[in-house]
């Protein structure tokens, strides 16, 4: 080998030797490039996951919340209702309370007049 020859076989060795390590540090960048990438996504999942579990828990509330006053509202239609129907109870039983009451002083009104009757009669009689 000539000089020459040498000089050249050294120049592509180092220039061989150059490639291979630019490759490694390309390599070794896209290495980290990825793994900020999957650490990025990893984050965001964590994130959405998180997201959807409070929204979960938030929907779980309310629906608790809604079930409550549901259950409130219905108790006070019954309660409601009760009232109707003890208000509608106290009607009638004063409605016929008070029929009661007319015809006692109907039959009151009747026994007076047959009294009032016996008594002109007596003094007719008594007179005749």
């Amino acid at each position: 080998f000539t000089p020459a020859d040498l000089k050249r076989l050294d120049d592509e060795r180092k220039a061989r030797q150059a490639a291979y390590k630019a490759e490694a540090e390309t390599r070794k960048v896209e290495a980290a490039a990825a793994e900020k990438l999957r650490k990025a996504a990893e984050k965001a999942d964590a994130e959405r996951k998180r997201k959807e579990e409070e929204a979960e828990r938030k929907a779980a509330v309310l629906a608790a919340q809604e079930e409550k006053v549901r259950v409130a509202q219905e108790e006070k239609a019954r309660k409601a209702e009760a009232a109707v129907v003890a208000a509608s109870a106290a009607a009638a039983a004063a409605e016929e309370d008070t029929r009661r009451r007319e015809a006692a002083a109907r039959d009151r009104i009747a026994d007076a007049r047959r009294q009032q009757e016996d008594i002109m009669r007596r003094q007719r009689e008594g007179a005749a």
